[in-house]
């Protein structure tokens, strides 16, 4: 599969749009170049949204069939496919956590961070949060996902496992939940230190409550918070990470397989990787 050409955000009406007037940028677009959907509402009757484009024969018309208006953000840094694939799912919404912990990230040197669940977004927060100068200790139940934290430099050593009941003696100002899991939800906010910052971006389904105790979040001056999807500086600031990103995308993804295979692919268990590979031209 070929490099990225653009990365572009369009602003969208809150309704289905037929013929508009398209940006001359964005009727310069070719078929071999990636446009990311982001989805996040923005004003009023507007939100915005991004979308790859086809990768096939050229395009008749620019982004037909799609939800557009006008080019927000101009060409941006080149990316490989697989970054390219989340910079606007797992990326942006990593760096909208971060953003809710700290006004910058600037402000995150020297700061102890736990990331709890090093999935893709656990991942990318990881380097996210060394790159900025923080100390970094990541927790996860899979080993191949301890083992790629620990190659960006984080801390995996003391506990492993989402276990409610393990005593964690160090004590950490900002903590980011990534794991879907009430236990590693409990895990994010135990050792969370006096004006510490808990952030929870994985639990987006149908979970457990869990207790939390008043008296220890307001003696403590803790801050409890959640963040879903993200603002469209955080898209850019996603780019910015994973255009220098040190994670060795080949060994933290399967594949790649044909589209003929993904049918099969959901009845066989995952390697190491965090995600499988399609690649469409070879279908």
């Amino acid at each position: 599969m070929g490099g990225v050409g653009k990365l572009l955000c369009l602003v969208v009406p809150n309704a289905w749009i037929g013929d508009l007037e398209i940006d001359a940028e964005v009727e310069a677009l070719t078929a071999a170049a990636y446009v990311l959907w982001l989805v996040i509402v923005k004003s009023g009757s507007e939100f915005l949204t991004i979308t790859r484009s086809p990768r096939s024969a050229p395009m008749e018309s620019a982004l037909a069939g799609a939800l557009r208006v006008r080019c927000l953000t101009g060409a941006k840094a080149a990316l490989g496919d697989v970054p390219a694939s989340i910079v606007s799912c797992a990326g942006a919404t990593v760096m909208a956590a971060l953003d809710t912990a700290c006004p910058s990230m600037d402000s995150l040197k020297e700061k102890r961070v736990l990331v709890v669940g090093i999935g893709m977004l656990g991942l990318l927060a990881v380097e996210a949060a060394l790159r900025a100068g923080a100390a970094v200790t990541a927790t996860d139940p899979n080993s191949h996902r301890r083992r790629y934290a620990a190659q960006l430099g984080a801390c995996i050593s003391g506990f492993s496992d989402f276990d409610p009941a393990l005593d964690i003696v160090e004590n950490f100002d900002v903590a980011l939940e990534f794991s879907s899991s009430p236990q590693g939800v409990i895990t994010c906010l135990k050792p969370l230190d006096i004006n510490g910052v808990a952030v929870l971006a994985g639990s987006v389904a149908d979970s457990p409550a869990i207790d939390l105790d008043p008296e220890w979040i307001v003696r403590g001056w803790r801050t409890v918070t959640g963040v879903h999807n993200y603002e469209p500086h955080h898209l850019e600031q996603a780019v910015d990470l994973l255009a220098g990103s040190r994670i060795d995308w080949q060994s933290v993804t399967d594949g790649p397989i044909t589209l003929s295979q993904v049918p099969e692919a959901f009845h066989r268990s995952a390697g190491e990787g965090m995600r499988r590979v399609v690649d469409l031209s070879e279908s």
